[in-house]
């Protein structure tokens, strides 16, 4: 069995992982903040190293609530790098505890970015591998496909459309 190797690392070490399909990390930034400050840390954020700077894997809200209240160090647990980026996605989807929560645009980019990672493969294969149903599948990858990403993010954050009703709309044109 393996020793969880904990350190305590400066804040500005730790980076947000470019791959994470969650951009914004404010999301019950206040909860997060509260529960640091009455509790501490009941766990580190899972990162693994690169060259000198810690990248989160998992812990990326928590993260953003330790910057927001001018903590200096934070514990990471270090794990190891991800071989490839198609690993560093399936991890990131796989320890991200918080992803239950995540939106609709973040749901659909960590989808269609899987999609591309596992060469395109069929939705009913994709499905199976994230155990998701096949609909929601073809739905956010054809959606990614079919619009500009800044213009999906922006329309789903503004709660201006809904995935499926992109998807449609795309259909029909």
């Amino acid at each position: 069995m393996d020793k969880i190797n904990l350190v305590w690392a400066k804040l500005g070490d730790v980076i947000p992982n470019p791959l994470n399909p969650r951009q914004d990390y404010s999301t019950r930034t206040e909860d997060m903040q509260r529960i640091i400050k009455e509790k501490g840390w009941e766990s580190g954020i899972t990162c693994y190293l690169k060259e000198t700077k810690y990248v989160i894997l998992s812990g990326h809200r928590r993260w953003y609530a330790a910057r927001k209240l001018g903590v200096q160090k934070i514990p990471v647990i270090l794990v190891r790098e991800p071989e490839s980026e198609e690993e560093e996605l399936e991890r990131l989807g796989s320890v991200q505890g918080g992803k239950v929560d995540w939106s609709m645009y973040e749901w659909a980019k960590y989808t269609y970015e899987m999609w591309i990672m596992w060469d395109k493969c069929s939705f009913h294969e994709l499905a199976k591998k994230m155990g998701v149903d096949n609909k929601q599948i073809a739905v956010r990858v054809k959606v990614f496909q079919y619009y500009q990403h800044s213009e999906i993010e922006d329309k789903l954050a503004n709660g201006v459309y809904t995935l499926f009703a992109l998807y449609y709309l795309s259909v029909l044109q």
